[in-house]
């Protein structure tokens, strides 16, 4: 199989740099590092990142003290700084005298108790060339000053054009990011940077699957965030600040006529509301604050006056829980909830009470530090408890703090001992050649599901079909036909067993492929897109392939699915970012298509009639538009015939006229007769004259793959399906 990215030599020459580079010295005034808090950017008091921007092309402003103190009244505690300017201009990304003004910048910034969002700002109009020169310089002379971000790329032509995304962007953005966190481990890095609110779950899911292709890894979000521009629209803000810690860094200029979307400064209240950390672009001109005051107190977030506490648990965006899940024995770390101010004034300590749902006793939450950032320390302790589920509700207090009180919940999931309850087998049903092999795995698991810490002995049986050694490597015979493997053990005198459904057949396959066609002018949000396969409809779902590349408008793109001969039941196309955007999908299993029952994910968007169904109609002109962000759409396999074989049913529709199998049932619809079934072997187990509308018990049909042939309304059809 081709790797999902190609090697670029850019990334080569990544690996490959030397460096060499002064590291400046720290300050007794530098600010803290940043935090990542609700997913965004916080400064270390507690206020998240506000501020504007500033060149060090523009000396003048950047190097005056008073540049950097401005603003202050309404709590602006950031300056973008965009270091490279000077490459516009014919200077080089390696010259000292740039780098002494980027730390004359630095250093004021640092007296004034300000955050630095050191900018690379050449990647759209012509600087990218230097980006390597550029960070391999900034990166070590920068990493010990703890107020300064990377911000690694602005606008690179990814962000730009959707049509021109290709492998190589995302190679090469995630190795930069990655040289970069090994030249400076503590410093906040972002990646890169989108012109919209529109694309960018999309750009950073690319750049998530790039950095574990060519690392192995995933890339750390812990301090690391998405940038992201206003000029193009705001529309996946919410899902963005769900899956990843983000920051608007420019906010375009209310003032500038060139970007009346922003008029208003409704942007501004828009990242207040969804408490995202943003940065206002005002491009070259001194700029006054008043009439963006007004908007905000007109606009009821006028964030400056009074304190506004936010209560976030860390890790949860936009939730309000904690959970411990405690094993006898097992001493738990506690966890943290923090408590930022979002506004102005001073947060004054806040009072914490706690409420049992379930039992008493069993939670302690201690309150440390003061002012605008508070921490509450939640531990717990079983010593009082049986086993069971207990829910407990902490309330926060702050007076003259708007809201001034919140409250999130916390959940102690407290375990009994753990008892041998069942045995679990990877994979559970899975399609062979005649004499070829399948690798079976088991896992022992308890009363909870999961996994027993001391794993026992597994015995491996094959009754028929073939024969499976003491590690579960089957080997299937030369005879087809439908077989199962057993894994049984035995801890403390209990005694569990669990089969695997082998299907040796040379004659069918699982499935093979899937065809997608884009919603008209939308190609581009298919990008990143997954074919997911599970045998449960809640998962978990393993991804069968990757959209890498936007299909061509109006056209159907063919995608190989690598299922490794494993069955799945329920086979989805699952989209993040974009709608879950659509027109249809379909299912082979080789030349046949695959004809199931439709599901996804409820409902459309503003309730237009576009659901998961229009997927699955047939019809290219109808599309799936999802409600939120993210969608799913897909077939469940079990309950209907899988697809014609040979010969065809050309005068009816076939979703209605074809048998359907529902659990032990198959419904005949009218016109169906002379049914004859196979199983993959040839062998008849079925064989009557029968005349629907009707229903035939189909209990005696085993898992696996059958054939069958019948009449349709006096037209021949052969048909292949699987039962689960």
């Amino acid at each position: 199989m081709m790797p999902l990215f190609r090697s670029t030599a850019l990334h080569m020459s990544l690996t490959a740099i030397a460096t060499s580079s002064l590291c400046v010295s720290a300050l007794p005034t530098d600010p803290a590092r940043p935090l990542i808090i609700n997913n965004s950017v916080y400064a270390a008091d507690g206020r998240r990142l506000r501020g504007d921007h500033v060149d060090v092309a523009w000396s003048g402003r950047a190097l005056n003290p008073a540049t950097w103190n401005e603003k202050k009244d309404i709590l602006f505690n950031c300056r973008r700084l965009d270091g490279n300017k000077p490459l516009n201009e014919g200077g080089r990304a390696n010259d000292e005298s740039l780098f002494r003004l980027i730390d004359s910048c630095v250093n004021i910034a640092s007296r004034s108790g300000q955050y630095v969002l050191l900018l690379y700002g050449g990647c759209f109009t012509g600087g990218e060339p230097h980006q390597k020169e550029f960070w391999t310089m900034a990166a070590p002379r920068y990493k010990d000053r703890t107020h300064v971000i990377f911000c690694l790329k602005n606008e690179p032509s990814l962000a730009w054009v959707t049509s021109s995304v290709n492998n190589s962007t995302y190679t090469c953005s995630a190795a930069l990011a990655n040289l970069v966190r090994s030249l400076a481990p503590n410093t906040m890095i972002w990646p890169f940077s989108t012109p919209d609110g529109v694309f960018p779950v999309i750009f950073y899911a690319a750049f998530d699957t790039a950095h574990q292709y060519l690392f192995k890894t995933k890339w750390d979000w812990s301090n690391a965030a998405v940038a992201f521009h206003g000029y193009a629209g705001m529309d996946n803000i919410d899902s963005l600040h769900k899956y990843y810690p983000c920051v608007e860094d420019e906010v375009p200029d209310a003032g500038d006529p060139a970007y009346p979307q922003n008029g208003g400064y409704w942007q501004n209240g828009l990242m207040e509301r969804e408490r995202v950390a943003w940065n206002y672009y005002q491009g070259k001109r001194p700029w006054d604050a008043t009439a963006l005051k007004t908007a905000a107190v007109s606009g009821g977030y006028a964030w400056w006056i009074d304190p506004v506490m936010g209560v976030y648990p860390d890790g949860k965006v936009n939730t309000r829980s904690l959970s411990f899940v405690v094993k006898p024995g097992s001493n738990l770390d506690a966890q943290i909830a923090r408590v930022t101010n979002e506004g102005g004034a001073v947060l004054p300590d806040v009072a914490v009470s706690v409420t049992y749902k379930q039992g008493t006793g069993w939670l302690s939450v201690q309150r440390s530090g003061s002012g605008n950032l508070q921490m509450l320390s939640n531990s717990v302790s079983t010593a009082q408890l049986s086993p069971g589920v207990f829910q407990a509700v902490v309330t926060v207090q702050a007076t003259s703090a708007k809201p001034d009180t919140a409250s999130y919940t916390v959940t102690l999931d407290a375990r009994a001992a753990q008892v041998f309850s069942a045995i679990r087998i990877e994979p559970s049903s899975t399609a062979v050649q005649p004499s070829s092999t399948r690798q079976f795995r088991a896992i022992a698991a308890d009363q909870y599901s999961d996994s027993l810490e001391n794993q026992p002995a597994i015995t491996w049986a094959a009754k028929s079909g073939g024969a499976v050694n003491a590690s579960g490597l089957f080997t299937a015979g030369p005879i087809g036909g439908t077989f199962s493997v057993t894994a049984q053990a035995a801890v403390s005198g209990i005694t569990r067993q669990q089969d695997a459904l082998v299907n040796i057949t040379s004659q069918f396959s699982t499935l093979t492929k899937v065809r997608l066609y884009p919603r008209s002018g939308l190609a581009a949000r298919m990008v990143w897109s997954v074919i997911e396969g599970s045998n449960s409809m809640d998962g978990p779902y393993t991804e069968l392939a990757r959209i890498t590349t936007p299909p061509a408008e109006n056209q159907w793109r063919e995608i190989a699915l690598l299922t490794k001969g494993n069955w799945y039941r329920y086979v989805r196309y699952y989209n993040y970012g974009s709608n879950c955007n659509v027109a249809e999908l379909e299912l082979y299993f080789g030349a046949q298509k695959a004809v199931g029952t439709p599901f996804g994910s409820p409902g459309s968007w503003g309730n237009s009639g576009n659901d998961y169904r229009k997927a699955l109609d047939g019809n290219t002109a109808t599309f799936f538009d999802a409600p939120t962000h993210d969608g799913y759409a897909g077939l469940d396999l079990a309950e209907y015939i899988v697809g014609l074989r040979e010969e065809s049913v050309k005068s009816i529709d076939k979703r209605q006229a074809l048998p359907k199998l529902q659990g032990t049932t198959m419904a005949l619809p009218e016109g169906v007769s002379d049914l004859r079934i196979m199983n993959c072997t040839g062998a008849v187990v079925y064989n009557k004259k029968l005349s629907g509308p009707g229903s035939l018990d189909a209990s005696f049909l085993k898992k696996g793959f059958f054939v069958m042939t019948l009449r349709v309304k006096n037209e021949a059809a052969r048909l292949v399906f699987i039962r689960f």
